[in-house]
C-alpha cells in the first residue's frame, strides 16, 4: 500500500534547463496545502512547479520549459497516486513538459521522450546555415569544457557562461562580469575538441 503512495516525477527547470527528478510521497503533504518543486541546481533553486491539494484533487501548475508559460492541470488523488504513468504537455507545442507515477515508467517515458527531442533538434540543426551549425558546435565544445571545470577566467572563477550574439561567441564570467569574445571559426572549434588542459582567459 506504501508503494502506491509514492511517486517519481521528472520535469526540466524552465530557468535553467536542469533535467529533474524527485520522490514524492503522501506524507509531504501532510500539514501542507501545497508541495513546492525547485530545480535542485544550487545556482539556480527556481521554482518549477506546484502541487496544491485542493479537496479530492490536486492541481499542478507547471512553470513550462517550453513556452516559458503557465499551465495548470487538475487530477484527483486517487488517480495522483495510482496511475502506473502520467504525462503534461505544453497546452502551446503539445510536448511532454511533466511527468509522474511509477519511477520504472516515469524513466521510460522520459527516455523516450528525450530520443524524440533530439531527433527533432538533429533536423532542426541539419537546417540551420552553416556558420549557425559552426557556432552551436563551438558552444557545445566550450559547454563541455564548462561542466569539467576546464575554462578559467583571469580572476579565478570557473562560473563561466557561454552566449552567442550572432556574430561571435561571449564568454562571461559570473563572477567579476568579465566578457571574452571569440571570432566563429573551424580553427576555434579544432583547438576547443584537441584540448587537453585547462583554457586560461
Amino acid at each position: 500500500m506504501v508503494k502506491k503512495l509514492t511517486r517519481t516525477v521528472a520535469y526540466s527547470c524552465p530557468f535553467c534547463m536542469q533535467d529533474m527528478q524527485e520522490q514524492l510521497n503522501i506524507f509531504d503533504f501532510s500539514g501542507n496545502n501545497s508541495v513546492e518543486l525547485l530545480c535542485c541546481d544550487r545556482r539556480c533553486k527556481e521554482s518549477c512547479a506546484v502541487i496544491s491539494d485542493c479537496g479530492n484533487k490536486y492541481k499542478i501548475k507547471i512553470k513550462c520549459s517550453v513556452c516559458g508559460e503557465f499551465h495548470t492541470y487538475t487530477i484527483s488523488k486517487s488517480a495522483f497516486w495510482t496511475v502506473p504513468l502520467m504525462v503534461f504537455n505544453c497546452t502551446n507545442f503539445d510536448m511532454q513538459i511533466f511527468f509522474f507515477g511509477e519511477k520504472s515508467r516515469v524513466e521510460e517515458a522520459v527516455s523516450e521522450n528525450d530520443e524524440m527531442m533530439t531527433d527533432m533538434a538533429d533536423e532542426a540543426f541539419d537546417a540551420l546555415p552553416d556558420n549557425c551549425k559552426l557556432a552551436f558546435s563551438i558552444i557545445d565544445s566550450f559547454h563541455r569544457l564548462l561542466e569539467d571545470k576546464k575554462i578559467i577566467c583571469s580572476c579565478g572563477s570557473t562560473e563561466v557562461y557561454p552566449d552567442f550574439d550572432g556574430s561571435s561567441i561571449v564568454l562571461c564570467c559570473e563572477n567579476c562580469h568579465r566578457t571574452y569574445s571569440f571570432e566563429i571559426s573551424e580553427e576555434l572549434l579544432d583547438m576547443l575538441i584537441n584540448r587537453k588542459c585547462d583554457f586560461r582567459l
